[in-house]
C-alpha cells in the first residue's frame, strides 16, 4: 500500500489533484494552512496506484502530492 503524503503549506485548495486523481484518493479538508487555504487530505489511501497528478513523485512506496499545482 502506497504512502500519501500532502504538502498542506503548499496547497491552495484549487481541487485539480483531487478531480485528477484516478483512484478518488483525496478530498479538500476542514483544516487551514498558514496562508488561510483548506488543504487536501487522503481519505481513501489504501487506494491509492500512485499514479498523482502533475507535479507529483513516487519515491518507493510513497506518493508524495505537492499541491502547488
Amino acid at each position: 500500500m502506497a504512502k500519501v503524503e500532502i504538502v498542506a503549506e503548499r496547497c491552495k485548495s484549487c481541487g485539480y489533484c483531487v478531480k485528477f486523481c484516478p483512484k478518488q484518493v483525496l478530498e479538500i479538508g476542514t483544516g487551514v494552512n498558514s496562508k488561510g487555504y483548506e488543504y487536501v487530505v487522503p481519505v481513501r489511501p489504501a487506494a491509492c496506484a500512485r499514479t498523482g497528478p502533475s507535479r507529483s513523485t513516487s519515491k518507493g512506496r510513497k506518493a508524495i502530492c505537492h499541491a502547488y499545482l
